[in-house]
């Protein structure tokens, strides 16, 4: 027989080797400098080496017990196969439980680099399986026949080793129902609740109004249409920022995200800038306060602005490029559970990991993070981005992304993330978070899926001036990326009269609403610098306020990269990690301060008003801006090159907007 360590060195030196060359990763690493050095940079800041030094140890342990596993089943082959040497049995042993962990891997993880074909994988897992099985019952009975010294020991070994070998399979078990059962239990006892409503924030990325039933009949989002039929709802609400996390700095700050530091994602807001975050009233105010969300890549919310916890993936390099190159057969099996929770938290809920990005295991975070029936009351904020490019995740079959079937993939995703935003309600209600709450249905963002912009005469098609609407942050002149979802639900107070409200808003005024609704108040709420006011009046009475300028900016597009969404080739990956740096502190990719410097001076900037607009574009190639107008929603857009030339309404606009925009005063 081998040895014990020289089968974990064979088995570790299979399992490396396959997703190293499944990846392909040399041409990625060495045919530029930017990655090597970002990689260098990144490698030596304790953030990476400890995540990194934790990864080893999980696929330590994991071939530990793989390796037992093996030498247990060499043991058995060599007693049902006396003729065959000791040697080979292991080695057949070592070829068995490989082939058995790849093709396990591909039938759970379809999209997986380390994948093989689909029937090859079930032809291997027919026959091997029976094999393993077979030979190994026999092996054990004959130990409990014959009485073996040690027989009883290796029989809770061999016990033992099936169980982890099962495991993979227990992480997709529907877990959920057994924490909604206990919740139940939990609910006939008596435990006094909190006479304050709890507040619950879901965010669903880049969903779209007009895929819901606001815009009429839609069967993409089901669980949501059923959330909004008994919601009031605000069908013209806008994001000042299609990107995430501008657009969560928002939410969380009230401000616009370039008033408080934040112009595009990647970015560090100030700490004295978060000080009086909506969070921090909620603290006071006796809440507990909770972010979490699947996807930290672009969005880095923190304890900063105001949380007791932040669930998810973890912030930082590591959450790039570990989780990135954490595709290997042995790892994959085991992210979705308590095993990878631990030692793969990289990957572990992650959406960027879409080979194994599971909705029910980010649900299953959630739910460990919350309490049956809480006596403290709660301000959940969560955000799920499933429906964010790349469209795909563990259960998706992988096609080829191209602009054809952009608009299927993308309602796949959110008929996905519908469910799971269905299966997190029904989590909380069983939990008892919806015997007393207000929660709000909203969206950070819209998407574009190639529709054709509005074409402006003369309009040349230069730097972001972009023809059809892809992505997000792209376009000042797409309503599909700036408008979003909004709605407020009431449960267990006093209900509240479904519809939609014919108010403007803008994805500020949230929590103004919900600190009015629930009666705290904070000096910040009051302050000239909140942008966002309290539409309470609007939901109880449905009483208009007054049509307040909408101010949007475009998010970070360098010239030359194809970051709109699609496929992103080498070169695009390359000059984009080119605009970050890693801060050696904390471990984190942000943006190089010359690159936020130079790219503020390449956005395009919007206003709206009661059906009027006015932009003023991205600098053409000579350097110059244009300034677009509309006077009303049903007249097409004027092109001017200086602010004269508008109309007596369109320069009240453009003074309102200089007003607001300052740094833009001195560009015509």
């Amino acid at each position: 027989m081998f040895s014990f360590f020289l089968q974990f060195f064979i088995l570790g030196f299979l399992f490396f080797t396959h997703s190293f060359f499944s990846h392909k990763p040399i041409g990625l690493l060495v045919s530029n400098k930017v990655i090597p050095t970002l990689l260098k940079d990144a490698l030596f800041t304790p953030h990476l080496l400890g995540y990194l030094a934790l990864g080893l140890a999980g696929y330590c342990i994991l071939l530990l017990c793989l390796t037992a596993l093996t030498a247990w089943l060499a043991r058995a082959i060599k007693h049902c196969c006396t003729l065959i040497q000791s040697k080979l049995c292991s080695m057949i042993a070592i070829i068995l439980i490989f082939v058995a962990v790849i093709s396990a891997n591909t039938l759970f993880f379809p999209n997986s680099t380390a994948a093989i074909p689909q029937t090859t994988a079930w032809t291997f897992i027919l026959c091997i399986t029976p094999l393993i099985a077979g030979i190994s019952i026999y092996y054990s009975l004959f130990l409990v026949r014959n009485n073996k010294g040690r027989s009883a020991m290796k029989i809770l070994f061999l016990m033992s080793a099936f169980f982890l070998a099962a495991l993979p399979a227990a992480a997709y078990w529907p877990t959920i129902q057994l924490s909604q059962s206990w919740a139940s239990f939990n609910s006939t006892q008596s435990s006094p609740e909190s006479t304050k409503p709890h507040v619950i924030l879901i965010g669903i990325d880049s969903l779209r109004p007009d895929y819901t039933s606001l815009y009429g009949e839609t069967s993409v989002t089901p669980e949501v249409d059923e959330f909004l039929e008994n919601a009031v709802a605000f069908p013209e609400t806008y994001t000042p920022m299609g990107r995430t996390f501008p657009a969560w700095v928002s939410i969380l700050t009230g401000k616009y995200p370039w008033e408080i530091g934040a112009p595009f994602n990647l970015t560090q807001v100030e700490p004295g800038a978060l000080s009086e975050a909506f969070p921090y009233v909620f603290q006071t105010a006796g809440y507990r306060t909770l972010f979490a969300t699947d996807d930290k890549h672009f969005s880095n919310i923190d304890e900063s602005f105001g949380f007791d916890e932040v669930a998810g993936p973890i912030i930082g390099v590591a959450d790039f490029l570990l989780g990135s190159f954490n595709d290997m057969a042995l790892s994959n099996l085991f992210v979705n559970g308590s095993f990878g929770r631990v030692f793969f938290p990289f990957s572990h809920a992650s959406r960027p990991s879409y080979v194994t990005y599971d909705p029910l295991t980010f649900t299953r975070l959630l739910s460990s993070k919350l309490s049956a029936q809480p006596q403290q009351p709660h301000f959940i904020a969560t955000h799920l981005c499933l429906a964010h490019w790349p469209f795909f995740w563990k259960d998706k079959p992988l096609k080829p992304v191209n602009r054809l079937g952009r608009k299927e993939l993308y309602e796949s995703a959110l008929a996905a993330t519908s469910a799971q935003f269905g299966k997190i309600m029904q989590m909380l209600k069983e939990n008892g978070y919806l015997n007393n709450a207000w929660v709000v249905l909203l969206s950070d963002h819209g998407e574009g899926l190639g529709e054709p912009l509005n074409l402006i005469e003369g309009l040349q098609e230069e730097g972001l001036q972009l023809r059809d609407d892809w992505g997000h942050g792209t376009s000042i002149l797409s309503a599909r990326q700036h408008r979003v979802v909004l709605a407020f639900r009431r449960y267990g107070g006093k209900e509240l009269q479904g519809g939609v409200r014919k108010q403007p808003a803008i994805i500020m005024d949230i929590l103004p609403t919900i600190m009015d609704a629930v009666g705290i108040s904070s000096s910040s709420s009051s302050n000239d610098s909140i942008t966002g006011i309290s539409l309470l009046s609007a939901i109880r009475n449905n009483s208009l306020q007054d049509q307040r300028h909408i101010f949007f900016e475009t998010g970070l597009n360098p010239k030359g990269m194809n970051l709109t969404g699609g496929k992103i080739d080498n070169d695009d990956i390359q000059a984009g990690m080119s605009l970050y740096a890693v801060n050696p502190n904390s471990g984190r990719l942000l943006l190089k301060p010359e690159v936020i410097a130079r790219e503020k001076k390449e956005k395009a900037y919007g206003m709206m008003q009661q059906g009027r607009f006015l932009g003023v574009l991205s600098p053409d190639t000579t350097g110059n801006r244009q300034i677009v107008y509309r006077a009303n929603a049903k007249t097409a857009y004027e092109l001017h090159t200086d602010p004269s030339s508008l109309s007596v309404e369109g320069q009240s606009m453009w003074r309102r907007f200089q007003q607001k925009r300052g740094e833009l005063k001195d560009t015509f």
